[in-house]
């Protein structure tokens, strides 16, 4: 079409520009002559333009969806799903997670780390998305996260001071969140930091005082489950997550998981929808840019020598 002649034109002439400012550069060189600033400028320019071409012309964009640990082949990589990360999680303006895309090749294995998050800027309407970038030496490949659906394997619930709760999978016994423990949350080793949940079962007439523990050090928002039996039910239990309340700590919610006795857990299955954008060249736009600057550089560099 059109454009494609266009930028074959340009790219053509962008080149021929490259070698004769090239030509001319070795001139320079040879005589020992310090006025190739505008020469390297011309080539740093031409390399941009031909960076530009390439990563703006001949880029190509797929979309997949991933699965952890089940990876696809895009661009000649296998691409997959390793691990999904919350962090900054001391600022409470935001919650921001940095997922970790494996891209895998014969001879080598790297790491793209896309970002979304939901800030207080923009009230939460909407996630703001920072792409992951895989950078080869002639070519960058940019992941751009376009939806993620969440499918739970594990029933759930969010236990909030003073509110009782029905036990899944044992209607006669309900939970309460008596308060927080937070006894073990400071300690110097990050490793064991925890934080408790001392809840009340109240089953068959009895009431029963339990604390339950969740790793705080653990910033993997997939859940690892620390199962634990309720007492005379058929019923496991673990505390999985804290969500916190800054303002006020005993306003914060414990989420607990429920799996009957003996039966195996399935991790939640989260599928990704990914946009992979492959742009070829694009190193040459920094080199150009660098190339124009050092060109910009030299001469002022002469006149201080000359004063």
């Amino acid at each position: 079409d059109t454009n494609k002649i266009n930028y074959t034109i340009l790219l053509y002439l962008s080149i021929i520009s490259v070698l004769i400012n090239a030509y001319f550069l070795l001139k320079f060189i040879k005589s020992m002559s310090l006025k190739f600033g505008g020469t390297i400028s011309h080539i740093g320019f031409s390399l941009l333009i031909i960076g530009i071409i390439f990563s703006a012309g001949y880029s190509e964009t797929k979309t997949i969806q991933l699965k952890k640990d089940e990876p696809k082949s895009v661009f000649g990589y296998k691409i997959s799903l390793i691990d999904k990360i919350e962090v900054e999680k001391n600022l409470a303006d935001r919650q921001k997670f940095v997922y970790k895309l494996k891209v895998e090749s014969k001879n080598s294995s790297n790491i793209m780390e896309p970002v979304v998050y939901w800030s207080d800027f923009n009230e939460r309407k909407s996630p703001i998305i920072e792409p992951g970038i895989y950078r080869a030496t002639t070519f960058d490949i940019y992941s751009i996260l376009k939806s993620v659906d969440i499918q739970n394997t594990v029933e759930s619930i969010e236990l909030v001071k003073d509110s009782v709760n029905k036990v899944i999978y044992d209607s006669n016994c309900t939970i309460t969140l008596v308060k927080f423990d937070a006894h073990h949350s400071k300690m110097i080793d990050p490793k064991t930091s925890k934080m408790g949940a001392i809840v009340k079962y109240a089953v068959n007439n009895l009431e029963i005082y339990d604390t339950l523990y969740t790793n705080l050090s653990n910033s993997s928002v997939y859940d690892s489950y620390i199962w634990k039996s309720i007492p005379n039910t058929n019923v496991e239990i673990s505390f999985n997550r804290l969500i916190p309340n800054r303002e006020n700590m005993s306003k914060s919610i414990a989420v607990v998981s429920f799996n009957k006795k003996g039966e195996p857990v399935i991790d939640p299955i989260e599928t990704l929808t990914v946009e992979l954008i492959y742009k070829p060249l694009i190193n040459f736009v920094w080199i150009g840019a660098i190339a124009m600057f050092i060109g910009l550089m030299i001469p002022l560099f002469r006149k201080k020598k000359k004063i």
